[in-house]
């Protein structure tokens, strides 16, 4: 069957529209692009085409395409995202009449954004809660499925207009087993600053779950401070920062001392800048307001074991939701749930071009 745009649908049970994950074989660079149902038909269309007559110089994208439709067709759970399609071919043919041969799936498309765009206006211990809850309970279910992500971060968060958390891109994720079925992964995958030094050695061996369980302490600590807690860019990788070397040690404190001074140095540097905008003439509601951090001394327990430099000892998924803080509940999570989906849907308008997420 010819791939048009009638291969977007509507799904009965959850009433998400869906959208379209189109690989450009044209770039060298891996280039990942997410459409609307009505952007795609108000705009352009997708004609059916074969491998004949088509040069593919990078086989790499159809690979890693149908390897994350596999991998998602095998799980179901409402706090990842669902595939609806296997890898196809097409040709887009855009408005200006140039075509473009892409490979492409469908995945149920997600009215939100990133949590990425989210995270400064995280402001509650409440919300963060909520966040961390849906993130740990989809890898929880990902565990049990035998699955890793193997490169969580904010960007591969979605925050729907219903507060709701869902985990996307898949294409690293594998299996817990690993490749020789001995539990350890071999594949150098991740992003810097959200991967565990041990993914990063020359011949890595190391536990899937393990690595992101450091890549939620990172996401974590992210939305609670609104920074990283180790320099990634100024020592060429966080293994190089001073900070990091003495965590490394179980010189817990070092980071904690390192964040105060942050923070400090911080909100100082803010009000010199709110003060400055004032003399210039602008109103107040124009001038960005104090970064807002979240800490308890149950979140820094949380955050220090998951980031430990030694994945044996590190704080596993199931003990972050065993934990008194996650265990505490929401007291109004449809509230907190509301709030957050109402800062979506704010940002949302802000950015008429919703979601356009580029890996």
């Amino acid at each position: 069957m010819p791939a048009t745009a009638d291969a977007f649908g509507t799904d009965s049970m959850t009433h998400r529209r869906s959208f379209c994950i189109i690989l450009d074989l044209d770039k060298k660079v891996l280039g990942l692009k997410y459409y609307k149902k009505e952007e795609f038909d108000k705009n352009y269309k997708l004609a059916g085409c074969t491998k004949e007559g088509i040069e593919l110089h990078n086989s790499e994208i159809e690979r890693l395409l149908k390897y994350e439709a596999e991998v998602l067709g095998d799980l179901d759970h409402h706090c990842i995202v669902k595939c609806r399609s296997g890898c196809k071919e097409g040709i887009i043919c855009w408005a200006n009449g140039t075509e473009t041969c892409v490979y492409y799936i469908i995945e149920d498309y997600i009215c939100g954004v990133t949590l990425t765009k989210l995270l400064p206006y995280c402001t509650k211990d409440a919300m963060l809660r909520v966040i961390i809850y849906d993130i740990v309970c989809a890898l929880l279910y990902l565990n049990g499925e035998g699955r890793c992500h193997l490169d969580l971060k904010p960007d591969n968060v979605m925050v729907d207009e219903n507060g709701n958390i869902v985990l996307i891109d898949f294409a690293t994720a594998n299996k817990t087993a690993g490749p020789r079925g001995d539990g350890k992964q071999r594949a150098v995958v991740g992003t810097p600053c959200f991967k565990a030094e041990e993914v990063k050695l020359e011949n890595p061996a190391y536990n899937g779950p393990a690595a992101d369980a450091f890549s939620l302490g990172v996401i974590i600590y992210a939305i609670a401070f609104k920074c990283f807690p180790f320099n990634a860019d100024r020592y060429g990788g966080f293994e190089g920062d001073p900070v990091y070397r003495e965590f490394r040690e179980h010189k817990y404190s070092v980071l904690w001392k390192n964040t105060q001074q942050f923070v400090k140095l911080r909100r100082e540097t803010e009000l010199l800048g709110r003060q400055w905008a004032l003399q210039q003439g602008k109103k107040p509601d124009e001038i960005p307001q104090e970064t807002t951090i979240i800490y308890s001394p149950e979140l820094e327990v949380i955050i220090t074991g998951l980031l430990a430099a030694d994945p044996c000892v590190r704080l596993t998924i199931s003990e972050v939701f065993e934990t008194a803080w996650m265990q505490a509940g929401f007291a109004n999570e449809a509230a907190e749930r509301k709030d957050i989906g109402n800062i979506v849907s704010q940002l949302m308008k802000q950015d008429e071009s919703t979601y356009i997420h580029k890996s």
